[in-house]
């Protein structure tokens, strides 16, 4: 016996795809057991979770070789803001000696979903803040 909730309104989308858009580059060709030292590929990813409150944002940036969630960060708003936050703050990381190469970001390939928040937040740099 299957258990189901109750269902009220429509489903909400958070992401409308134009497929005549250019798309990133896969550069690690889903090599993900490739990396053979940290910093050596990133991957970022954005996504939401339903709370009372509305929709909760959150975007993550995780060094593939190590597992280590090195930057993140949460919001009720969808903007670029939270993807560059969580970007600056896994560069921070590896700054103060998170178990990186000492040198963040030299070398790093970023392995992206295709998602446009996550390539529009990872080409253009970060606004001051």
């Amino acid at each position: 016996m299957a258990y189901t909730g109750i269902v009220t309104g429509s489903r909400t989308v958070t992401t409308t795809r134009d497929e005549r858009a250019p798309r990133h580059p896969d550069l690690v060709k889903r090599g993900w057991a490739a990396p053979n030292r940290p910093d050596a590929v990133w991957v970022a990813d954005f996504t939401y979770v339903w709370t009372a409150c509305g929709f909760c944002y959150v975007s993550f940036i995780t060094d593939v070789y190590s597992r280590r969630i090195l930057g993140w960060r949460a919001s009720m708003s969808k903007t670029t803001d939270l993807v560059t936050a969580a970007l600056a703050q896994a560069l921070a990381t590896r700054l103060q000696g998170g178990a990186g190469d000492g040198r963040p970001g030299l070398g790093t390939v970023p392995a992206l979903d295709r998602d446009p928040e996550d390539l529009n937040a990872w080409a253009q740099p970060a606004r001051p803040g």
